[in-house]
């Protein structure tokens, strides 16, 4: 049988073992530390060789590196990795500019926004719908608020793909504030009430109908993951909610 006090040692160890566990926070964020900083500066400096000697293999690898380490960098190496990133944009290989496009997306740096905003615009991304569609779907990754303007902008672009593209873009602001979330939904319903609109008329246009099946299903899911509603659905229940009670909530 256990003495009091082996049992007292033994619980007094498991706490003192939980304990730096629990100051960590969730675990997902590890903290910023010397180690950390030189971890990733190895990264760094290997990303700047790859791209000065246009080693596409070296290229891919230290980008995929870089998303693992940049919870552990600096405010100055997460910058610095953010436009070392977006050379890979220039690139002609088109797994190096793919890759680029989801790591800056990854990055989480509002500083991201404007090359994935320029590569968007880009005479590549006009010429290639899929191209377009990569940049605006890791700029929603981003979430960032001073981009949204820009992204909403998507909302008008006569090519489905890219609408759907930029609508579901904006359910990555999920965990923005509620104000952001509350222009998001205004904006969204915007667009969506010109889509459903020409659906009530008797016989609409075959265009029409062809954007309506286009753009509904992410109309639908975008609104529910940004305002947590599970039980709507169709653009007159989302209108009639937002206007009688979403639009005024202090909560969603």
């Amino acid at each position: 049988m256990l003495s009091r006090i082996p049992i007292a040692c033994l619980l007094l160890a498991l706490l003192v073992g939980l304990l730096p566990a629990q100051n960590e926070g969730d675990g997902k964020t590890p903290p910023v530390t010397e180690e950390t900083i030189a971890e990733f500066q190895e990264v760094l400096d290997g990303l700047a060789k790859a791209v000065k000697e246009k080693s596409d293999v070296d290229i891919l690898y230290y980008m995929k590196e870089g998303v693992k380490k940049i919870s552990g960098a600096d405010a100055k190496q997460k910058t610095k990795f953010v436009a070392l990133t977006a050379k890979g944009l220039k690139s002609k290989n088109d797994e190096v500019r793919s890759n680029a496009i989801s790591t800056l997306g990854a990055t989480g740096h509002p500083k991201a926004s404007k090359f994935l905003l320029k590569e968007a615009k880009s005479k590549r991304a006009k010429n290639s719908i899929t191209y377009m569609c990569e940049c605006i779907g890791a700029l929603g990754k981003l979430a960032d608020p001073k981009a949204l303007k820009d992204l909403s902008k998507f909302l008008n672009n006569k090519e489905n793909r890219v609408i759907a593209a930029a609508i579901n873009a904006m359910a990555d602001y999920r965990n923005a504030p509620l104000k952001t979330r509350k222009d998001i939904v205004d904006i969204l319903l915007k667009h969506y009430a010109s889509v459903a609109s020409p659906m009530t008329r008797p016989n609409p246009k075959t265009s029409d109908k062809q954007k309506f099946e286009a753009l509904a299903d992410s109309f639908e899911s975008t609104l529910k993951i940004l305002t947590k509603k599970t039980d709507l659905k169709g653009f007159d229940k989302w209108d009639r909610w937002y206007r009688k009670e979403g639009k005024k909530a202090k909560t969603w």
